[in-house]
């Protein structure tokens, strides 16, 4: 009778033989069992937050203005786990999120942006509303105006000034 060896998680097993996932690599340390082919073996997400696979057994840190957050395992033979901050938000080198620009500012349209320093465009605004990075990598509140300067009033994200109508009489 012959027996069949078990293929145990961390390694796969193409025509019953065991091979380690390490061997391709001292980051692909993960497999599922009966695992056979070496595209099964991964570098596993806890590794990775902050960080990205650039080339095979890679790992590099997050690159500024993306962000790497560590959710995906990457598989033997692929890259990835690195995307571009959305526009109005960006990262530092390491970044595991994106920042939202703060309130009033913006970086305009362009993805993977490392600073927010440009004002928003719009005049006699007293207060604005915080914009917020999402784990979607959308950004919400970009040049949200909250209250108009004394004398505006919002309409439309712009503060429009008051209209005054004034109805003289005269006096008989």
């Amino acid at each position: 009778s012959s027996s069949k060896a078990t293929c145990t998680a961390g390694n796969y097993c193409p025509s019953g033989k065991i091979i380690a996932c390490t061997s391709l690599g001292s980051n692909y340390t993960d497999s599922a069992a009966g695992s056979s082919a070496n595209t099964q073996c991964y570098i596993p997400k806890s590794k990775l937050s902050g960080k990205y696979v650039s080339a095979s057994n890679t790992i590099t840190t997050c690159t500024e203005g993306y962000y790497c957050p560590g959710t995906n395992n990457i598989a033997y033979g692929a890259t990835g786990g690195r995307n571009a901050c959305a526009a109005g938000s960006y990262s530092s080198s390491g970044a595991s999120a994106c920042t939202a620009c703060g309130a009033g500012k913006t970086n305009g349209s362009t993805t993977g942006q490392t600073s927010c320093t440009t004002a928003c465009s719009q005049t006699n605004v007293a207060t604005w509303n915080t914009p917020s990075w999402s784990t979607d990598n959308t950004v919400s509140n970009i040049c949200s105006i909250a209250t108009c300067s004394a004398g505006y009033n919002l309409s439309s994200n712009t503060c429009v000034a008051n209209k005054i109508t004034l109805t003289l009489k005269k006096d008989g």
